[in-house]
């Protein structure tokens, strides 16, 4: 008999004497804005992502004034204020806040096309025991992120395939998500290891969404983390995941937050298909 497991997390905002902060993030060199950078507060549940207009708005209580806040997006030099200082400089800016981030000089490995034989393998979780359901809110959701852990046999296994397992998803168009990608640091996520952002737009209700990775080359050494982040919430909605008995799976409720592990020891129904080479 099949195990169904249903869950549901709702998050809950800090506004309890808190400053607004608001503020656009714009490339250094060329002006433009930046969307879907990260900001927030390292190590709490405090954070967001700027808009497809490099906007943001958040709310910073003040007894994390003594922290720190970090923005960052992948293919940008990372930036980081003390929380304080943040607030200073955002009340003395005349004509609203602009943060510019700098471009990362990418030096990109030799890649060396040939004719070898390769041998496919999927790992992850399938999500095939139930499903788990999140909440999604417009104020709190924003740089919310799951994943799964993808372990990796050997050596320079080449990343074709990131598969998301939809069991549910009310909403009534289609939902823009991120897919990133963490190498392993010990038992927790560590750093991304993506070159440049990978956006996914689904209408999905049921089923497994499949991301081709192809194009970007990715080779791993060791187990990484797949996760799926939200960044645009327009409504109160809710999207059931599938999980699975096997697997270790992470989440982390805002942008810069610590991650945590996905309780019960369920495993989120993400994996990947690995081409080694024979």
């Amino acid at each position: 008999m099949r195990q169904v497991l249903f869950l549901t997390f709702t998050f809950l905002w800090f506004t309890v004497c808190s400053q607004s902060v608001t503020g656009k993030i714009i490339d250094a060199d060329s002006k433009n804005t930046l969307q879907y950078v990260n900001i927030g507060v390292v190590g709490r549940n405090i954070g967001t992502v700027c808009d497809k207009n490099g906007s943001f708005a958040l709310e910073i209580p003040e007894y994390f004034d003594k922290d720190t806040l970090r923005i960052s997006i992948i293919g940008f030099h990372p930036i980081s204020y003390k929380v304080e200082d943040f607030k200073r400089i955002f009340q003395e800016s005349i004509g609203g806040l602009i943060i510019e981030l700098t471009k990362k000089t990418l030096v990109l490995p030799e890649v060396v096309v040939s004719s070898r034989e390769f041998t496919e393998k999927e790992s992850g979780s399938k999500g095939k025991l139930g499903r788990i359901v999140f909440e999604s809110s417009r104020d709190t959701t924003t740089g919310f992120e799951i994943g799964s852990v993808i372990k990796v046999k050997r050596a320079n296994a080449f990343i074709q395939n990131i598969h998301v397992v939809f069991k549910s998803n009310n909403h009534d168009d289609s939902v823009l998500f991120r897919i990133n990608l963490y190498s392993m640091n010990g038992e927790i996520p560590g750093e991304n290891i993506l070159r440049e952002p990978i956006y996914v737009s689904t209408k999905i209700k049921k089923g497994i969404l499949t991301v081709n990775l192809e194009k970007y080359n990715m080779y791993v050494e060791n187990d990484f983390l797949a996760s799926l982040e939200w960044i645009e919430v327009t409504a109160e909605n809710r999207i059931g995941f599938g999980v699975g008995p096997k697997g270790k799976s992470f989440m982390r409720v805002t942008s810069q937050g610590d991650w945590d592990i996905v309780p019960l020891g369920m495993g989120i129904g993400i994996f990947a298909t690995i081409l080694y080479v024979k």
